[in-house]
């Protein structure tokens, strides 16, 4: 039973990686590269894209108003 939810789970995060990875505006090349990563090892893969690939915002600088 659970053997059967954590292989689902496991599928839906492997989809909406590979989603989030096809859809992200960028290099083709480094879309590919991640691509043959998740597909090679995809448990590492997936971890290594988490660290290393999400291209995060950086964090909003305060906004200062002038007079």
């Amino acid at each position: 039973m659970w053997h059967t939810v954590l292989i689902i789970l496991f599928a839906l995060l492997l989809v909406g990686t590979v989603l989030v990875i096809i859809s992200d505006v960028g290099d083709s090349g480094r879309k590919l590269a991640w691509l043959l990563v998740i597909a090679v090892v995809p448990v590492v893969g997936l971890l290594l894209y988490i660290i290393f690939g999400v291209n995060y915002p950086p964090p909003m600088e305060w906004a200062c108003e002038s007079p």
